[in-house]
């Protein structure tokens, strides 16, 4: 009788010991570690140090959850056992299996078009939970001890196969930024980059024309409209400005941060030069992290409680967002989004209130970086919280708000006495295409005349450029050459007499060479590359759409060779990046892409072929209102082949004759001139031009 009394109480402990483990292995371990490992370079610690603070609060979490289930008897006891591996299941498969697409967390999230989601997670989460209630003795006697071997088995190989397909460790990982002389300035020179998210230039035309006494804050400046990002996102964008250089996609990102950074930056050749270069950035993987380079950069500690606790804190907060069902999502999103959304104002008003300091020091370069007025639009033209939806009013509102706090700023360098010694960019980083806006043309007649089919990605290509030269006064002076981002580092280098006859913001002319874009597709997580989608060639004025020129003859070497029969197929999980590139078309969506202006085009690297091809293209057409068919005109090599007229879902065929392919570039232009907005048809509120949506592409020899 005492041996079975021993034995249930052995199985009783096993049991206990089990599913306390799995549970908090599940909440307090894997799930982290899921968060972290699937986006890792969105963190600024490494995992050593998650782990570190993670695992002494999972010894103590299993010991308490250990210590309260040994406490429960008979059929509580299994209901809770039952219950506690349930839970921990759904949390893992919510998280892993079911992870709904809501876009990022600093967009608008509708709800409302996506209950479909809790419709198919709630009834899950209710039958899975109602089982561990009602069917609580089948599931401890049979499925429970198997079921969480067979579970935490799973989290670990997964875990393990993530962690082993990390990229190299970042350089911002080892070190943290101190920000003790954040805003000390010298009395002797600065040059400070103030880098606004998004800026778009036309928004400060709008700006300065609705109300010209803003253009008054901005003494000595000169506002060049004519720029051009080279990059269309945060990341690779600091990278051109601070290095003047292009990247090599087809090589690591972060491989690449520290060759370019430790020999052709204007971080290095400023320190070379005896400034103290402070850097405040927003996206710290897009600048290479090292002492050679920058002044306010420290070591981190092996371990710092501070900044477990933070770190733990981010991580969390995501966790919890993907491990609940749908409708709880909604509940919890709105205590989550007012976190960062504060995170998000405090970082930009910290320069209304910050006190400045200016010292006999050595002279020194800063760069900050302020999130807006980069959607979510929180931050209103009074400096006051107010969630507003995402549309252009918003980002003109958020982007006076922008103005306000920068004007604050130039305010205090002036009343510091250090203004006329500052050479002062400000900029924006891109512009804001991605966030839905399109660029506004001047009521000017210079603008008379200009392409105003402007797709998302020129939009994103044309940024603020503000730049007040050492010792410069006066008014605010419009300035239409054209230049780049990517000339910022020369630049400087002229303007402090380190390269003289470099490039200059001043004293260019309107017959440069053509500036170039560079448009990315991807960002490949595991091999740290971003995939081509399109050289661009900017001739003329980065506002008028018929400047962006595609450049089919520099299809990269990465681009796969296409080979005639080979099936491209569009959408999020197509194939149609890995093929040449792609220009006017729209982002891809589930099963399709939509082509979006009036002129959407493709080049595709080749073979000759030996006869006759056949272009099969499987579509549906936009149709509404008074448009019953889209008419599309197709040209190859500069050459029109036939025209299709599509009123229906389905595949249609055109022929290409062997004679116009003379060389290794495919290219094929689709002429679109019934393209029209969805909102304009009163379909829905989306205002891109579409005009057909592709789902695949072959391109055959005829037999």
């Amino acid at each position: 009788m005492r041996s079975k009394l021993n034995n249930n109480h052995d199985h009783k402990s096993y049991t206990s010991f089990l599913i306390s483990l799995s549970f908090t292995l599940t909440l307090l371990f894997f799930g982290p570690a899921f968060v972290y490992l699937h986006d890792s370079r969105e963190y600024p610690f490494q995992f050593g140090e998650l782990c570190r603070f993670l695992f002494p609060i999972l010894l103590l979490a299993n010991l308490g959850l250990f210590l309260f289930l040994s406490r429960l008897h008979g059929t509580l006891y299994k209901k809770v056992i039952s219950f506690l591996f349930i839970l921990s299941v759904l949390f893992w498969c919510q998280g892993n299996l079911l992870p709904w697409d809501y876009g990022d967390f600093y967009g608008t999230i509708g709800w409302d078009r996506k209950i479909v989601y809790g419709l198919i997670d709630s009834p899950i989460w209710f039958l899975a939970i109602a089982l561990s209630i009602f069917k609580f003795e089948m599931l401890f006697k049979k499925i429970v001890i198997k079921g969480s071997f067979l579970f935490m088995s799973i989290q670990i190989i997964a875990a393990a196969i993530l962690l082993i397909n990390q990229p190299d460790t970042p350089s911002f990982k080892k070190y943290f930024l101190t920000n003790q002389k954040k805003f000390t300035f010298s009395t002797q020179k600065n040059i400070i980059l103030l880098v606004l998210d998004s800026f778009q230039s036309d928004v400060f035309q709008e700006i300065i024309s609705e109300t010209p006494s803003v253009a008054d804050s901005f003494d000595g400046f000169s506002y060049y409209r004519n720029a051009a990002a080279t990059y269309p996102f945060t990341e690779t964008s600091t990278f051109n400005i601070l290095t003047g250089e292009y990247l090599d996609l087809g090589r690591p990102f972060q491989k690449q941060l520290r060759d370019i950074y430790l020999t052709k930056s204007i971080l290095k050749e400023l320190k070379e030069a005896g400034y103290s270069v402070d850097l405040f950035p927003f996206f710290r993987y897009a600048v290479y992290f090292d002492e050679r380079l920058i002044s306010n950069i420290r070591s981190k500690p092996f371990f710092s409680f501070e900044n477990a606790i933070s770190s733990c804190q981010q991580v969390y907060k995501i966790l919890i967002f993907y491990c609940l069902p749908h409708f709880c999502k909604f509940i919890y999103y709105q205590i989550l989004v007012k976190w960062l959304h504060e995170g998000h104002i405090s970082k930009s008003k910290e320069f209304q209130d910050a006190s400045f300091a200016f010292q006999d020091q050595p002279k020194t370069f800063k760069l900050f970086h302020l999130p807006i007025p980069h959607r979510p639009f929180v931050l209103n033209e009074n400096l006051e919280y107010e969630r507003m939806p995402t549309n252009r009013e918003s980002f003109t509102r958020q982007a006076k708000a922008a103005l306000k706090i920068v004007t604050r700023f130039l305010q205090k360098l002036s009343e510091g006495g250090v203004y006329d010694q500052s050479l002062i960019f400000i900029i924006g980083d891109h512009g804001a295409g991605a966030q839905g806006l399109k660029i506004k043309l001047p009521e000017d007649e210079m603008f008379n005349g200009f392409g105003r089919n402007i797709y998302w990605w020129q939009a994103n290509g044309t940024p603020l450029v503000l730049v007040k030269p050492f010792q410069r006064r006066g008014h605010l002076t419009i300035n239409d050459v054209p230049v780049s981002l990517g000339d910022l580092k020369e630049a400087i280098e002229q303007e402090i007499n380190l390269n003289p006859s470099g490039k200059s913001f001043w004293g260019r002319r309107w017959d440069e060479e053509p500036r170039l874009f560079f448009l990315y597709s991807k960002y490949d997580k595991e091999k740290d590359q971003y995939e081509l989608q399109s050289r661009i060639e900017i001739r003329g004025h980065s506002w008028d759409s018929r400047s962006w020129v595609p450049d089919y003859t520099s299809i990269q070497k990465s681009a796969k060779k296409y080979a005639w029969g080979d099936q491209i197929k569009f959408g999020k999980h197509g194939n149609a990046n890995r093929y040449g590139t792609w220009h006017g078309f729209s982002d891809p969506e589930d099963g399709f892409t939509w082509t979006e202006g009036n002129l959407a085009s493709i080049g595709l690297w080749v073979l000759r072929p030996t006869a006759d091809l056949v272009l099969k293209l499987r579509v549906f057409p936009l149709l509404g209102a008074n448009i019953t068919s889209q008419t599309v005109t197709v040209s190859v090599n500069d050459k029109a082949v036939g025209t299709l007229e599509i009123r229906n879902p389905g595949e249609y065929s055109i022929g290409i004759p062997k004679s116009i392919l003379n060389r290794d570039i495919l290219k094929i232009v689709f002429h679109l001139p019934g393209a029209a907005t969805p909102k304009e048809l009163g379909i829905n509120e989306d205002d891109r031009l579409l005009a057909i949506a592709l789902q695949s592409l072959v391109i055959e020899e005829k037999r």
